[in-house]
């Protein structure tokens, strides 16, 4: 046989592709979510990289093990040594619009729907879907509290993020009647992970509040339930849509 004859014919492996890139890409892209090289407040970068580093840690302590869920704490940032930082790691059953998730955790009008314990949700500043400036007040059982958080919405390596901190502005001064609490830092990362969304949440939070402080224990577990409801919600919006069409 010739040289040519010769030659494997038989086919190649396709390269695989990186569907996480082009899905979480595609949709910050076509959303217009600012990359993070492009955030002016050097808060955000701070925090994603403190959250990095501590994610890294191995001292981070189990509180709920399922398939599709994971909740640990662990003690402490550079923040705050005293407060308790959670860590809430959740699968949807397929994969979510971004859009429909950020509208349901960025906006007032839809998180209210599903997230029942907020009393008030209003975005004082509102540049959509990047920066918020949220007063939000939180009432659980005979336990309220108010919220005033600056939040950015940021895009880096393939996943976004919805960083959050608590500051103060003399728009909302705090009202000696209810108990302002102070977010060190909230994180929300929102990724595909096997053609699927999957949501990692940390957060840290000085509730300013003995008895609040003394259920801490009881609110991580809680955030189970918090994932539960955001799920149930983001599914029966998505089959509303899809009825629709």
């Amino acid at each position: 046989m010739g040289c040519c004859e010769s030659r494997d014919k038989s086919s190649k492996p396709v390269e695989n592709i990186n569907i996480t890139y082009n899905l979480i890409s595609k949709e910050s892209k076509d959303l217009q979510i600012q990359q993070i090289t492009s955030v002016k407040d050097p808060k955000i970068q701070e925090i994603l990289l403190h959250t990095k580093e501590l994610d890294s840690k191995d001292d981070w302590d189990s509180v709920v093990q399922e398939t599709n869920l994971q909740i640990k704490k662990r003690q402490g940032s550079k923040y705050s040594q005293d407060l308790i930082v959670s860590k809430l790691q959740f699968t949807f059953d397929n994969q979510v619009p971004l859009s429909l998730l950020l509208d349901e955790l960025n906006i007032g009008a839809n998180r209210k729907q599903w997230d029942t314990n907020f009393k008030i949700f209003e975005n004082i500043e509102e540049d959509s879907p990047n920066n918020f400036l949220l007063y939000s007040v939180f009432s659980v059982l005979f336990f309220k509290t108010e919220y005033l958080e600056r939040k950015s919405v940021v895009f880096q390596n393939n996943t976004v993020f919805v960083v959050v901190y608590s500051i103060e502005d003399e728009r909302k001064p705090i009202d000696k009647s209810v108990t302002r609490a102070h977010t060190h830092f909230g994180v929300m990362a929102i990724a595909d992970k096997d053609n699927k969304t999957e949501m990692t949440v940390f957060n840290q939070t000085d509730p300013n509040s003995t008895m609040a402080k003394m259920g801490t224990a009881l609110g991580i577990k809680a955030l189970k339930g918090w994932a539960d409801t955001l799920k149930k919600r983001v599914s029966k919006v998505m089959s509303s849509r899809n009825n629709v069409g």
